[in-house]
């Protein structure tokens, strides 16, 4: 059974990230309290900055999820486990890997598609057990796999 979780090196970064942005948000608000006014400039800093924090956390939550994958069967939980997906992976639709060269490496990311249009995709700078998902896609389900480029 290969299991794949967030790597910690990347929920670090968008927890400090949120820690940081959660308290520039919280003391402008407190900051409003005290002095009854605000200038417009820190009006428009703290409607943005909301804007922000409340879309990382959505996406950073949306994004969380747990993957299982063994026994030709592909099991993910997202939103902490509330929502529990299982496929088959003799339904899988295709497969495909897109590498990208950036300045530091090579950015990876596996898209699995199933039927009615779930796709799955998991990224090898954010989840552990990337690189064991792969081989095991390309010796079980190796002829479903679609080149990113057509």
């Amino acid at each position: 059974m290969i299991v794949s979780k967030p790597k910690f090196k990347a929920l670090s970064a968008i927890v400090m990230f949120l820690i940081l942005a959660y308290g520039a948000l919280f003391f402008n608000l407190r900051s409003f309290m005290l002095e009854g006014s605000m200038a417009w400039w820190r009006w428009l800093l703290t409607v943005v900055l909301c804007m922000i924090v409340v879309g990382v956390t959505i996406k950073s939550l949306m994004d969380f999820k747990t993957m299982r994958l063994g026994a030709n069967e592909l099991k993910v939980k997202r939103y902490f486990g509330l929502i529990k997906d299982t496929w088959d992976l003799t339904t899988l639709v295709a497969w495909t890997e897109e590498r990208i060269k950036t300045k530091n490496g090579e950015f990876r990311e596996l898209t699995l598609v199933f039927p009615k249009n779930k796709v799955v995709k998991l990224t090898i700078q954010q989840d552990s057990g990337y690189e064991r998902i792969y081989k095991y896609l390309v010796k079980k389900q190796g002829k479903k796999k679609v080149d990113p480029a057509k």
